[in-house]
């Protein structure tokens, strides 16, 4: 895709319908495999389940009340986070 002389076609639109096709081509690769390793009896493990985020564990949102200026909500969310 990134040299011009070596694709036959010409144009924005034929290029996107190469991509699209490479990428189609690429998913259904992926299918394969999957369905392949599920046939022969592989456990399938889903990586993202373990992944350990640097922010959702130690943060939680402050209550904040309607009316609450600026800085009345940044020293509520301090004493959130104080142990």
């Amino acid at each position: 895709m990134r040299e011009a002389g070596v694709r036959r076609v010409r144009g924005l639109a034929a290029q996107n319908y190469i991509f699209t096709m490479m990428l189609v081509s690429a998913n259904l690769r992926r299918l394969a495999t999957f369905m392949r390793d599920r046939a022969e009896g592989r456990e399938y493990v889903e990586t993202h389940k373990n992944r350990v985020s640097n922010y959702h564990p130690f943060y939680s949102a402050p209550e904040i009340e309607r009316g609450m200026t600026m800085k009345e909500t940044r020293q509520a969310a301090r004493e959130k986070q104080k142990p």
